[in-house]
């Protein structure tokens, strides 16, 4: 059973066709054939992902015997999962239960499950490692009571320290009840600090020393306690885990699962939403074909060298890809059924031959819009090469199977693969031939290719001559960590209906600022729209006039993009196109200013981010999708060089807030032009990290989103053109 959002989709259109009929005459269209989502013919379940159905796969384990790693003398183990599969259906999240064998089986994907659930038990001796997999390839995890266990255990919940899954020390049980809120959060949201949340009673239950764990794991940081027994942390009762450098979010919950309290349901409820992953793509890495590096230890089952790629991995998944492997299947490797549900796929100098039909299944997915990077290595790898030009057949780029490279690559070409890198790093390269349209990425002093690709169909295709590039000795290289990036970016970006200009972060915040973590990809994220992501201007450039997009967002914090690049923005608008931007710098540039409808008297504030007050609080840029709980943003951290430029609208545009309470000239803060096509920010909105309206979410990352999904919005005749479904 799927929780539906159409109804929610056509409250979100009704009131947003409403508010124009009432606040301009302009109709609402686009005029861009590329089209973004229309309701008569796309599926606008995923148009507000936000409200789609998570899919939870809750552990099925009848055998209640304590595993040989579970240490407690008096531990119990249950199976109560009847409750928790009734609750979750009858509230419309997509149900499934998987055992022992079904996970020893690797049905336990990312690209199958968002959520998995271990109701107050261990997985089994055999299965470890693979539900370890799913949780390092950025699923999430909810462990209810003794399960907590396993997440230490298996140095989930302490990287790096394995063996002992903590009983007596970090958790034990007792009988209690009640949770007390510590802590507002994605997760309790429907509460606030010192609430108490009431809970069935139960002979035992679990608690964990909270504390313990923020004072001596390396995850410390990154854990929030959220409720406690008592007042304090060593009795916590739900702790929220977001590990930025490995693996999805966790949430460890004491509750009881085989009679759910109406109080605790909210929060199990809502812990699974924030939970569930929100990638910018999905990964596919083949084990099936004998690749020779794997990724981590237990691929030595399939592979004898693993593992080379466990930091490739993690760096991917912390930079909002999804990763699953590829193990081999009696039922078929690389399938149309297998591939479909990803978007990238990594093949890495493989033993064992490809057979024809799945060269033909491969090569269709990739003209459909599937994504495939190839690695191989020097022409020694006879077989194995030979293997790799059997399946990329029908490009136009080979492995060189007579000789390998002795020169320097020093020559990257400009391509968005070479964003933000002069060089990269490879172990000992061998050649690649290619043939028009494929192009040469990086290049030798003595003219050889060792990169290249290609844009094949709907979809794209990099090779590279060297299978050491990104393992785990030359991945720490920050030139091939950020040619890695720039690969799954651009693999992850075709057919993007968003090009992002993003800067800054890596200035002001954090020299390791992760862009695919700030508020406007986020956004983007939570709206389950593609996007390709830039943060040099002229690689911002290179895309806009490479590929067609819906909308472009500028978000420019350090970088004077738009004296750059004013005219081909605004060529972009005249051709149809639509704007969101943030740009620092406003006193130049008018004739960008004055065509979306803007005017800037050259002033700024530097001093600190300026309260900015909502003058029309009922647009839907504060209420859809998230209503805005407050009629000011406000932050105090100051961050950015410049905080807010002097504007006022003109006659082409409205203001919709500004820096004082009510409107007045040269203050507006957030404007839209009559057309709806362009919103302008000239406050620095990604600063604005708080959560002035309490909701939770970073006041930033919520206007980031009502705005993006506003100018997304379809265009339409009448909300009665719309299909709903019951």
């Amino acid at each position: 059973m799927k929780r539906i959002a159409s109804l929610l989709f056509l409250s979100v259109l009704v009131f947003s066709v409403m508010y124009n009929l009432m606040h301009t005459t302009t109709p609402i269209t686009n005029s861009k054939e590329s089209a973004i989502l229309n309701p008569l013919t796309d599926n606008i379940d995923s148009f507000l992902p936000l409200d789609k159905s998570v899919r939870v796969a809750i552990y099925n384990e009848p055998n209640t015997t304590l595993p040989d790693y579970a240490t407690g003398l008096g531990m119990k183990f249950s199976n109560e999962i009847s409750s928790l599969i009734t609750n979750f259906e009858d509230a419309g999240f997509d149900v499934t239960t998987l055992t022992v064998h079904d996970i020893a089986d690797h049905k336990l994907k990312t690209a199958d499950y968002d959520v998995f659930i271990l109701a107050d038990n261990y997985p089994r001796e055999n299965i470890t490692d693979y539900v370890k997999e799913f949780w390092l390839g950025g699923g999430g995890v909810l462990a209810f009571n003794a399960a907590i266990g396993y997440l230490v255990y298996n140095g989930i919940l302490f990287p790096g320290e394995t063996g002992d899954d903590g009983y007596g020390a970090i958790w034990d049980e007792e009988t209690w009840s009640d949770h007390i809120i510590s802590e507002r959060h994605p997760v309790t949201k429907e509460y606030q600090e010192n609430n108490t949340v009431n809970e069935h009673t139960q002979d035992e239950k679990e608690f964990f020393n909270g504390q313990f764990i923020v004072d001596n794991s390396i995850l410390g940081p990154y854990t929030t306690i959220l409720a406690n027994q008592t007042s304090g942390n060593e009795l916590a009762s739900i702790i929220a885990i977001e590990n930025v450098e490995l693996g999805g979010r966790i949430v460890t919950m004491a509750a009881n699962t085989s009679s759910i309290s109406s109080d605790i349901t909210p929060i199990i409820h809502d812990s699974l939403e924030w939970l569930c992953p929100k990638p910018k793509g999905r990964v596919l890495f083949d084990l099936a074909h004998d690749a020779y590096y794997g990724v981590d230890p237990w691929d030595d089952q399939v592979i004898s060298l693993a593992p080379r790629y466990q930091e490739w991995r993690n760096i991917l998944v912390n930079h909002t890809f999804l990763f699953d492997k590829l193990w081999p299947s009696a039922e078929g490797n690389l399938t149309t059924e297998n591939l479909e549900k990803y978007d990238m796929l990594i093949t890495v100098l493989p033993d064992i031959n490809f057979t024809a039909s799945e060269v033909t299944q491969v090569t269709d997915w990739v003209n459909n819009g599937g994504n495939l990077l190839v690695l191989g290595d020097k022409y020694t790898f006879t077989t194995e090469q030979q293997n790799l030009n059997f399946l990329m057949k029908e490009y136009h780029i080979e492995y060189n199977t007579t000789h390998s490279t002795s020169g320097t690559v020093n020559d990257l070409r400009l391509h968005p693969l070479t964003e933000n890198i002069t060089e990269i790093a490879p172990a000992g390269p061998g050649i690649v031939n290619i043939q028009s349209p494929a192009e040469p990425i990086a290049v030798t002093d003595t003219g050889e290719i060792v990169v290249a690709a290609e844009e094949y169909g709907n979809g794209r295709v990099v090779y590279i001559s060297d299978i050491n590039i990104f393992d785990y000795l030359r991945i720490v290289e920050y030139v091939n960590q950020e040619f890695a990036l720039n690969i799954a970016n651009w693999l992850t970006s075709n057919n993007a209906d968003i090009l992002i200009f993003s800067d800054g972060g890596g200035v002001f915040f954090d020299p390791d600022w992760n862009y695919y973590k700030s508020p406007v990809a986020r956004a983007i994220t939570s709206l389950g729209i593609r996007y390709h992501l830039t943060f040099k201007n002229s690689y911002f450039n290179l895309s806009l006039n490479l590929y067609q997009y819906d909308l472009i967002v500028i978000d420019s914090n350090y970088y004077n993009i738009v004296s750059s690049y004013s005219t081909e923005v605004i060529d972009y608008l005249e051709e149809g196109g639509k704007l969101a931007i943030r740009s620092w710098v406003m006193s130049s540039n008018k004739s960008l200013w004055s065509y979306i409808g803007i005017a800037p008297n050259g002033t700024t504030i530097t001093s600190g981010p300026p309260d900015v007050y909502l003058w029309d609080t009922d647009h839907p840029i504060f209420t859809t999708p998230n209503t805005y709980g407050d009629t000011v943003i406000s932050e105090t951290n100051e961050i950015f060089g410049t905080d807010y430029a002097f504007i006022k609208p003109l006659e082409n545009a409205t203001a919709l807030a500004g820096v004082t309470v009510s409107e007045e000239e040269f203050a507006a803060a957030i404007t839209i032009n009559e057309d709806e096509t362009v919103i302008a920010n000239s406050f620095s909105i990604t600063q604005y990290l708080s959560d002035t309206d309490n909701s939770t979410y970073d006041d930033g990352f919520e206007i980031w989103m009502n705005e993006i999904a506003y100018l997304l919005k379809p265009t339409i005749d009448h909300p009665a053109d719309l299909e709903m479904e019951a």
